[in-house]
């Protein structure tokens, strides 16, 4: 009697699995990393950007108080100047006026040095941020490009390493199904010992059957058979060995009969067995 078997259940619930899983957790989490990583560096930039504008509004500032500075110091030195001249009388009234204009020059040409200076300052700090902005931008992109290029390789890793899961199930699966193929095979072929030996043993046993009672009618004998009565004219007596032949054969049937039946419960216990362990290691595997 062969024994049909079928494919385990947590092999087939292996493909939608896989369909499912196809990115892994590392694969996942590297990615949010790397997006918090960009919108960090993001407001980064920002931070930055703001601070070299308060820098150039503070240094502006600076520029205007120096200018302011060096005015009042012309105009002090002027005063001085002025004074000087009185006190010696050798200044004329055109050195004076000279003076004057000299003195205003010198401010003025002073507070257009500071206000180009500034300017320049703040020129230059806004090249050098709009340079740190382009720059961090290069940056992004090319830190994104390799996170989606570490990305691939972490995927076909991944699916590598899923492949590889399922051929090990896939192997796994026909080493228990050969297994318990083998076992079942055992398992009956020790039945049929057994059930041989029983057999051996209850045909070695002496059979014993009754001869048939004669029944006599004036000159005529009455044979009585297990299924029909015979009347002759003569004593007609069954052998000892053909009756004991009948017998030995219907035992043989009977005893084949209930040799099937014990081998089909053995083989339907056992695959309930397997059955039941099947189950449980479905269970587990979930």
């Amino acid at each position: 009697m062969s024994a049909v078997f079928s494919t385990p259940s947590f092999l087939k619930a292996l493909a939608p699995l896989a369909k499912e899983n196809q990115v892994s957790n590392k694969v996942y989490k590297s990615k949010l990393a790397a997006k918090a990583k960009r919108v960090k560096e993001i407001e980064q930039t920002r931070k930055i950007a703001d601070k070299m504008e308060k820098e150039i509004a503070k240094l502006e500032k600076v520029a205007d108080k120096e200018v302011v500075k060096q005015a009042k110091i012309a105009a002090k030195e002027a005063k001085n100047a002025e004074k000087e001249a009185k006190k010696t009388n050798v200044v004329s009234k055109e050195e004076k006026i000279a003076a004057k204009a000299a003195a205003k020059e010198a401010a003025k040409e002073e507070k257009a040095a500071a206000k180009v200076a500034a300017k320049e300052e703040k020129i230059a700090a806004k090249a050098a941020a709009k340079e740190q902005a382009k720059q961090d931008k290069i940056d992004a992109k090319t830190a994104a490009k390799e996170q989606v290029k570490q990305d691939k390789i972490d995927a076909k890793t991944a699916a590598k390493e899923q492949v590889k899961q399922e051929k090990l199930a896939a192997k796994t699966a026909a080493k228990e199904e050969k297994l318990a193929a083998k076992a079942i095979a055992k398992e009956a072929a020790k039945q049929e010992k057994i059930a041989a030996k029983a057999l051996a043993k209850e045909q070695a046993k002496e059979v014993v059957v009754e001869e048939p009672k004669e029944v006599v009618i004036v000159d005529e004998v009455v044979v009585e058979e297990p299924k029909e009565v015979v009347i002759v004219d003569e004593v007609v007596v069954e052998e000892p060995k053909k009756a004991v032949k009948k017998a030995a054969k219907k035992q043989t049937k009977k005893q084949t009969k209930q040799e099937t039946i014990d081998r089909v419960d053995i083989i339907r216990t056992i695959c309930e067995k397997l059955g039941n362990n099947e189950s449980n290691a479905d269970e587990i595997t979930a």
